[in-house]
């Protein structure tokens, strides 16, 4: 393939954003209609690089104690579902293990065991009581009394594990910004 010469350069003719001539500085490359869109548009540009792209990082990066919230709200609410109508847990069950499976792993980006346990225990949960019944081959009615039992067992236990978690983050933070370190998670 033969090499691409340059034979002249020259300044644009228009704004790449509003394809307008009249307001346009060639020069300085500068819209005057268009300069608040072009700074706006930098601006998100820097702040995407500098930051993990990571979709789940994005959706709670620095905000693991207001999924920690939902999460208990979560499987609260599961449990309430599970003893008003036990095949409410095919809806409940997956929500709740991808609530905990989010947390669970921007708390491994930012190194933090506790977030973690947290998360994965929501995953934990659901993959047992999904075992039981496929192993046992429970009707709903036969899987009714035993995952409810294991539901108000999980929430008891998990309810001291919450507080932990909420007060170690209000330690870290008192200002409540929902960040777990200063740091910025590692880049995988």
């Amino acid at each position: 393939m033969a090499k691409i010469k340059i034979k002249q350069q020259s300044f644009p003719k228009r704004c790449d954003i509003c394809h307008q001539t009249d307001l346009f500085d060639a020069e300085n490359n500068v819209c005057s209609r268009c300069v608040l869109v072009k700074d706006l548009t930098s601006k998100a540009y820097e702040s995407s690089t500098r930051a993990n792209p990571s979709s789940m990082t994005i959706i709670t990066a620095g905000n693991i104690e207001l999924m920690t919230l939902i999460q208990i709200g979560a499987i609260v609410f599961a449990l309430i579902a599970a003893f008003v109508e036990i095949r409410t847990i095919l809806l409940t069950g997956p929500i709740l293990s991808s609530i905990g499976g989010v947390i669970a792993w921007t708390s491994y980006q930012y190194r933090s065991r506790l977030g973690m346990v947290w998360g994965l225990s929501a995953v934990a949960i659901t993959l047992f009581c999904l075992g039981l019944i496929l192993i046992f081959e429970w009707s709903p009615s036969d899987a009714q009394t035993p995952i409810q039992i294991i539901g108000l067992i999980y929430t008891i236990l998990i309810l001291p594990i919450t507080l932990t978690i909420l007060l170690h983050l209000r330690r870290k933070n008192p200002k409540g910004t929902f960040k777990l370190r200063d740091e910025k998670p590692k880049d995988f």
